[in-house]
């Protein structure tokens, strides 16, 4: 019964730190598409092919806002939804 909860909290914690890591990049994206690029790595994990040079200005930057629009959009999502 005892690992059941820590495990329950564990779930919740990750969510929580998850969720808090999606907002950040997606704010980021949707508000200043250079801003974005200027985040550590730890915070905004970015493939090979996502650059600054591509995605900072002009078409690449109004991709990535949507991008980041999708993100804060779908966020609740993840968490109203139930089964």
């Amino acid at each position: 019964m005892f690992q059941g909860s820590v495990l329950q909290v564990g779930g919740r914690l990750f969510a929580i730190l998850f969720s808090l890591i999606f907002v950040i990049n997606g704010f980021f994206m949707l508000v200043s598409p250079r801003a974005y690029f200027k985040l550590p790595s730890w915070l905004a994990p970015k493939g090979a092919n996502i650059t600054e040079k591509k995605y900072g200005s002009g078409w690449g930057a109004v991709e990535l806002r949507i991008c980041g629009a999708a993100f804060l959009e779908l966020l609740p999502g993840f968490f109203t939804t139930r089964s």
